[in-house]
């Protein structure tokens, strides 16, 4: 096959090659990573995957090639022989983004995660076979959501996201322009500060956050555990806005769910469909005694109320942090998504229909996403 100059190529395709070409210049990878074009030459990079064949062998493929490889993600890939046969339309339902450099963390970070941006988890999603993903708020930002809007917005409504935020201090505009973005719920982690909280403080708490958020019909996602469910549970039919609980209300690893305190309460709102729940995070519980029992019955109590997610890209928290210093930067868990997308198909007893309904139609509705696919 003869090689093509620049000129036999399309237009677009030529602007691609000419950046690629540049950045196979630059050999330092902090340059490359401040380049004002740096994202775009992700994004097209991606698209134009395809022109490396008619491209082969020429000094503009080799080109295309180097800064293809440059790019590729650092953080942890697919990397399984399970096949994923995702549906048309496919959500993967919680995600976060992470770049220390662009977007410094607080000072009271409490474990410093590997980079991981949003080219990265488009690498991860397209090799998985997903259409879309809801972006969730990250701890170690606190309220900061700056990296997170900036990588809705360059998803071009494609995407969804979840956010943090301090219910006394944002501004109905701030929460006017999140929703134009794609905004359709905040996070509140409950699972480290609910602990030691009565009922009523709970509920206080919950309501104070419930009430920005009402007008905007978003959800509340509640990072909590399955004990702490029942602290809540005669509350959540009155909130008025969505529920949805993460990671399998992350029960105990000690005993069977159905032996905690709080599965009856579980059980029993998403059977009235009071609650939405994740079905992501398993790795975080591996170990769960009669985990699979668990998980088959929330599927069989509330089909249309459970999403799938990855929980990319598996980060470690606290528990994690190297020799238990919080700034120490912290390897990410190594995770067979994968295997894991087939043991979800497993608990679903092979159902189309309920595959259907996890990974595409349940989120559609959650996240009021209405567009085709």
């Amino acid at each position: 096959m003869p090689n093509p100059n620049n000129a036999d190529l399309p237009p677009a395709i030529r602007t691609v090659v000419a950046l690629a070409q540049h950045e196979a210049k630059t050999s330092d990878p902090d340059v490359k990573l401040k380049t004002e074009h740096g994202q775009g030459v992700i994004a097209m990079l991606q698209v134009f995957k395809k022109y490396l064949i008619k491209l082969r062998g020429g000094e503009a493929c080799r080109a295309l090639e180097v800064s293809l490889e440059f790019w590729a993600p650092k953080t942890p890939t697919v990397n399984s022989s399970e096949s994923t046969s995702l549906p048309r339309g496919a959500w993967d339902s919680h995600v976060h983004v992470v770049d220390e450099e662009a977007f410094p963390f607080p000072k009271d970070h409490p474990f410093r995660p590997k980079k991981a941006t949003l080219s990265d988890l488009l690498e991860f999603e397209e090799r998985l076979g997903t259409d879309h993903v809801c972006l969730v708020a990250i701890s170690v930002y606190g309220t900061d959501n700056d990296l997170l809007l900036q990588s809705l917005g360059h998803l071009n409504g494609k995407g969804r996201a979840v956010v943090a935020i301090d219910p006394e201090t944002i501004s109905d505009q701030d929460l006017d322009d999140m929703h134009a973005l794609g905004v359709r719920g905040i996070r509140l982690n409950l699972k480290s500060t609910s602990q030691n909280k009565s009922k009523e403080e709970l509920t206080k708490t919950l309501k104070s956050y419930v009430k920005r958020i009402q007008r905007l019909k978003w959800a509340i996602q509640l990072y909590i555990g399955l004990a702490d469910i029942e602290k809540i549970a005669s509350e959540i039919p009155n909130l008025g806005v969505p529920v949805v609980i993460d990671h399998l209300a992350t029960p105990e690893k000690t005993s069977a769910p159905r032996l905690q305190p709080g599965y009856t309460e579980f059980m029993d709102l998403l059977s009235k469909k009071q609650v939405w729940v994740k079905l992501s995070g398993v790795y975080r519980f591996a170990e769960l005694p009669e985990l699979d029992d668990y998980v088959r019955e929330i599927l069989r109590v509330a089909p249309s109320q459970v999403v799938w997610a990855s929980d990319w890209p598996h980060t470690g928290g606290v528990a994690h942090n190297p020799n238990g210093d919080r700034r120490a930067l912290q390897d990410y868990r190594k995770v067979d998504v994968p295997a894991f997308i087939a043991r979800c198909k497993e608990w679903c007893g092979e159902d189309e229909a309920l595959v259907q309904k996890i990974f595409v139609e349940n989120p559609r509705r959650l996240w009021q996403y209405e567009d085709e696919d």
